[in-house]
Order: structure tokens, then sequence, then C-alpha cells
């Protein structure tokens, strides 16, 4: 009996397939970008790892934790909004402010999520070749 093909396997064939046997052979339009987009969700989907939201969201807790006393935190923030809506509301008042008060929230908040926006650039970062129109990097070469 043939054994049964994982998702990422049949992920690789497809990126595979796509890469050397249709593309090559469309002429530069839009058929040929879109094989390119394909091939990068494809790969995408192979090197993504878990879903980041959900420790994202427990990092913006905590640190909203460790701010709880903080008076912009404390007028800022409701319980039936989202972490990351407290957040928002949070930055969004201490953002023009230049107080004590304001400038722990920006050095607490506002590292944290820079880092949170990196994460995400760069996994978003191997989609870019792909949504201009080529084919993402193969070991570390442009195809």
């Amino acid at each position: 009996m043939i054994e049964r093909p994982d998702d990422r396997e049949i992920l690789a064939s497809v990126a595979a397939t796509l890469r050397s046997e249709v593309y090559p052979e469309l002429q530069p339009g839009w058929a040929r970008s879109t094989v390119a987009q394909l091939v990068a969700l494809c790969e995408l989907a192979l090197q993504r790892g878990t879903d980041p939201e959900p420790q994202h969201r427990a990092e913006l807790a905590a640190a909203l934790d460790d701010l709880i006393a903080n008076p912009i935190v404390i007028e800022s923030i409701r319980p039936e909004m989202s972490s990351w809506e407290q957040t928002a509301a949070v930055l969004a008042t201490a953002a023009p402010r230049t107080d004590p008060a304001a400038i722990e929230v920006q050095r607490r908040l506002r590292p944290l999520l820079v880092r949170q926006l990196d994460d995400e650039l760069a996994t978003a970062a191997a989609m870019l070749a792909g949504f201009r129109g080529r084919l993402p990097p193969m070991n570390g070469s442009d195809v």
C-alpha cells in the first residue's frame, strides 16, 4: 500500500512543480505572476511555525498588567477590550505626552510591539517576491 503524503509533502511537491515546470513555460504577465504567488504561498506554509497571535496577545496582556498602576492605563482601558485594543488605547493616549506616566508606557509597550511587528514582517517577507510576480529566492538566489 502506498503511504499517504502529509500536507508538507504535498505543498513541497506543488511548489516544486510550479517552480520548475509551470513558471518557466509561461510568458510574463498575469498567469506567470499568479504562479509566482502560489509558489510563495506554498513555501510560506512550509516555513512558518505556529500562529504567534496567542503569544503576542499574552505578552501584551502581561505588559498591561505590569503597568496597571499607571494612570494612563487606568484611564484608557476597559475590561471588554481585547489586549490589542487596550494596548492601542493606552498608546494613543501616551503618544503625544511627555510626562513620566506616558514615558513609562512608551518604554514598556513600544519595544514589545516593534518586536512583534518584526516577527510578523519576517514571516511575510517570504511573500514579497511572489507578490511582485517573481519566484521567491531558492537556496539564497533568485530564480
